[in-house]
């Protein structure tokens, strides 16, 4: 087909694209009410979480800093083979396991309650900036959880490769059950 019985021909195409149109969307009065009747749930479930991720780094520093000083607990466990030292390695690897733990749970229960805080937040003022930040930490809290999640996947797969090559290392040093 030749330019000349091209429909197109001859059109120009603008140097820049330009937007779509954005379609004005609201929310249902029974999209409302479902938002407003999770702000209550999900405040109180951040507000939990806050104070258990705060419960967890508690014990956690305890663990790190008071379980290797507390001789006189640790005598029953050197009885079964531990060493006052092993003892303390231990207490410090729980310590760092919790802390870290209490991060993990305190990150997701920041957004939790600032997504139902600001909800609340637009259902009493109907401000629009109030909804845009309630979904941003909505995605924020999605976005966390996955990262989480696929550092998790991670952690399984060495986990397995690890434990089949440790299987392989001990068979092969003849070790027999």
């Amino acid at each position: 087909m030749s330019d000349m019985m091209n429909p197109n021909y001859g059109r120009e195409v603008p140097s820049t694209l330009e937007k779509p149109k954005v379609i004005q969307r609201t929310l249902t009065d029974t999209m409302l009410v479902y938002l407003n009747g999770a702000s209550p749930w999900l405040r109180f479930i951040g507000i939990m979480g806050i104070i258990y991720s705060g419960f967890m780094v508690v014990g956690g520093l305890f663990f790190f800093f008071a379980a290797p000083a507390l001789e006189g607990l640790s005598d029953g466990i050197v009885g079964f083979g531990f060493s006052l030292e092993i003892f303390g390695w231990i207490g410090a690897w729980w310590g760092i396991l919790y802390v870290a733990m209490g991060i993990c749970i305190l990150i997701p229960s920041l957004y939790t309650y600032r997504f139902g805080a600001k909800i609340r937040s637009y259902a009493r003022t109907g401000e629009d900036r109030d909804l845009e930040v309630a979904f941003r930490n909505n995605k924020s809290l999605w976005k966390f959880y996955g990262i989480l999640f696929i550092i998790g996947i991670a952690f399984v797969v060495l986990s397995m490769v690890l434990g089949v090559l440790v299987f392989v290392n001990i068979a092969a040093l003849g070790f027999h059950m």
